[in-house]
């Protein structure tokens, strides 16, 4: 990461995502922060991150049905990150799904361009 990168957090008010806020405004990126609800909102704007998206205020529906993704909410969702951030795409996104949750990988082609796409996987093996 480095001064000025737009830096997707999935998930920004939870542990990991919480830190990756905090990194990202302190280490000078531009931080867009994804949670669900007035509370995770109001949450990463008190640790400095400006622009934010709740996708329960603004009514995300991603997914038709639990495997298949909707085309136009991801696509309302790009015109959304463009939207705060000027126009501009992601560098990074982080992510850090759930065992076996494989949604929110449609996020992740957003940040292919520049090949910085963080994964945080930290299962332990059985």
């Amino acid at each position: 990461m480095k001064q000025g990168d737009v830096t997707l957090i999935w998930g920004a008010a939870g542990g990991l995502g919480s830190y990756a806020s905090q990194l990202a405004v302190n280490g000078g990126a531009i931080p867009v922060c994804v949670v669900s609800g007035r509370r995770k909102a109001e949450l990463v704007r008190s640790m400095g991150a400006e622009l934010v998206i709740d996708r329960a205020e603004e009514g995300y529906r991603f997914w038709k049905d639990p495997v298949t993704p909707d085309p136009r909410e991801w696509k309302r969702f790009g015109s959304r990150i463009r939207e705060l951030t000027g126009g501009e795409d992601p560098d990074i996104v982080v992510e850090h799904p759930r065992p076996g949750d494989v949604r929110r990988q449609c996020v992740c082609g957003a940040a292919r361009r520049h090949d910085r796409h963080l994964r945080l996987d930290l299962r332990l093996p059985p």
